[in-house]
């Protein structure tokens, strides 16, 4: 494994994240697949550490990320791990 392409800070106060990235010579596509995977990963933590229903919790993220999607609720501020 190389070094993190991404890394998210949440500030549980704020109920936000922000996030820096890493430029590699990654496809774009790839990155799609890493957002599903993370999706599935979050939603599998919420079940095994939180008691809750993973294919529920992964709807929702779904739901959110598309609301998002849809429209954005801020804007992007690319902040790179390479600085």
């Amino acid at each position: 494994m190389n070094e993190p392409i991404i890394e998210v800070f949440c500030d549980e106060e704020e109920q936000s994240c922000a996030c820096r990235l890493r430029t590699c010579n990654l496809p774009a596509e790839v990155y799609g697949i890493v957002l599903y995977d993370l999706a599935r990963q979050i939603a599998r933590m919420f079940a095994q550490h939180g008691g809750f229903d993973e294919a529920s919790v992964l709807a929702v993220i779904m739901e959110y990320f598309d609301k998002e999607r849809a429209r954005p609720t801020s804007e992007v501020q690319v902040n790179r791990l390479n600085d």
